[in-house]
């Protein structure tokens, strides 16, 4: 049977994760979708599969709350099961920095285009830094760019703290594999 899986993530102040929890979980198990949806006061992390209708029915609901309204989504379509069951997780944060006090919804980087990224990384004033965890960057990554060598997204803040602060004042440009970790550590720095 041919699945829709959707990934999608957005940094919006969600006071009440209990009652999301509660809402998304009806709302998933009513349309046969599974996956993993991860929550926090500061927004809402997932990847979602099932019928293409299911799917559908979870991304309208979600963006039926004016906080997810224009939430975007990434999808693709599978004959593979990719879950098999639904995780809704209620956690300090999206994704782990280990300081829920940094906030993307409130201070983040300037987004730039695909199309202006490599002027920006040609640039040789620029510090260019691949956000993602050490077996993505042994894939491939930008030539030139700065790997913090971390395995988890929780030793960010001990590599900018140790390797960026002579960088206070050089444009940085960061790059991660959907976006969330570039805006948390944009934030962050």
């Amino acid at each position: 049977m041919k699945q829709t899986i959707a990934t999608f993530y957005r940094f919006v102040d969600i006071p009440d994760c209990d009652e999301w929890h509660s809402a998304l979980e009806t709302k998933c198990e009513t349309h046969e979708v599974v996956g993993t949806i991860i929550l926090a006061t500061e927004g809402l992390n997932a990847t979602i599969a099932g019928p293409r209708a299911g799917v559908e029915a979870v991304l309208a609901f979600i963006r039926s709350d004016e906080r997810f309204a224009n939430l975007p989504h990434r999808e693709c379509e599978t004959e593979r099961t990719t879950f098999h069951r639904l995780r809704i997780i209620i956690r300090p944060e999206i994704v782990t920095l280990g300081d829920p006090s940094i906030n993307p919804s409130e201070a983040v980087g300037e987004y730039v285009s695909p199309e202006d990224w490599n002027q920006l990384i040609s640039d040789p004033d620029v510090l260019v830094i691949d956000t993602r965890n050490d077996y993505e960057v042994e894939l491939g990554t930008f030539k030139g760019a700065a790997n913090p060598n971390t395995t988890t997204f929780g030793e960010w803040k001990e590599y900018a703290q140790e390797n960026l602060a002579h960088a206070k004042q050089r444009k940085v440009a960061m790059f991660c594999t959907g976006g969330i970790r570039c805006e948390k550590a944009s934030s962050h720095l």
